[in-house]
């Protein structure tokens, strides 16, 4: 598949998505309080669904046109099995503790087409980023960049930025987790992963650039959750 291919395949997939979760009374905020009868996590307001739309099928893109040549079947058959275990574990782990209404999963909902295909999405992304790391042939700078990418997209889909822009704007019906630190401390887990990874595909130079990085847009965040949090009004 080329990657303009992949990009309409991609921008789709999270397009029925959206649908299903209208449908499902999981889109809005409002949807999801007057279903549940609590504030929870919409589709609409849910960072990391709009990364899945505007950022990762362009980044898919580019790896598989650029690097795709250089992977083998039996490697893209184990890294397909890698994905599917990371993504069946991750809801099982939304739909085992997450305690508030989430469209891909939580304690009162186990099953939706929209928890179907986010398993597929995300078995999908961990499939890819497994071949480019591990398998690929790549410069430092698109190592780090392709780490930058993938850092952000996993603050978004942690709910980093919506807790940040929480504490500047009350949002209505979102549930208060998102404006703590929980968030942040998970996204330092994250990082240190893709510093890993980094250091492993292009060298420890690599890694101390995510690194730095990563310890970049912590400090900022830092500084802005504190400020934020001062002049957040009551």
């Amino acid at each position: 598949m080329r990657g303009s291919q992949l990009i309409v395949t991609l921008v789709l997939l999270v397009a029925v998505e959206g649908f299903d979760s209208y449908r499902n009374q999981m889109f809005f905020p409002s949807q999801v309080l007057a279903r549940w009868g609590e504030r929870g996590i919409s589709f609409f307001a849910h960072a990391g669904m709009w990364s899945d739309l505007l950022i990762l099928p362009f980044l898919f893109a580019y790896l598989v046109d650029n690097f795709g040549s250089e992977w083998t079947y039996k490697q893209m058959v184990q890294m397909a099995v890698v994905g599917a275990l990371v993504a069946g574990g991750n809801h099982v782990i939304l739909m085992r503790t997450q305690s508030v209404p989430d469209p891909i999963g939580w304690k009162k909902e186990w099953f939706s087409v929209t928890i179907v295909l986010h398993f597929f999405y995300m078995g999908f992304l961990v499939a890819i980023v497994g071949l480019f790391y591990f398998y690929s042939t790549a410069s430092l700078v698109t190592v780090v960049l392709v780490s930058m990418a993938l850092g952000i997209h996993m603050m978004a889909g942690m709910h980093v930025f919506t807790g940040i822009l929480q504490r500047f704007v009350q949002l209505p019906n979102c549930p208060d987790f998102l404006a703590g630190a929980q968030s942040l401390y998970m996204s330092a887990a994250v990082w240190v992963a893709l510093a890993s990874l980094a250091t492993y595909a292009a060298g420890w130079r690599a890694g101390m650039i995510v690194v730095i990085v990563a310890l970049s847009i912590a400090t900022a965040f830092t500084v802005a959750m504190s400020a934020l949090t001062i002049n957040r009004p009551v």
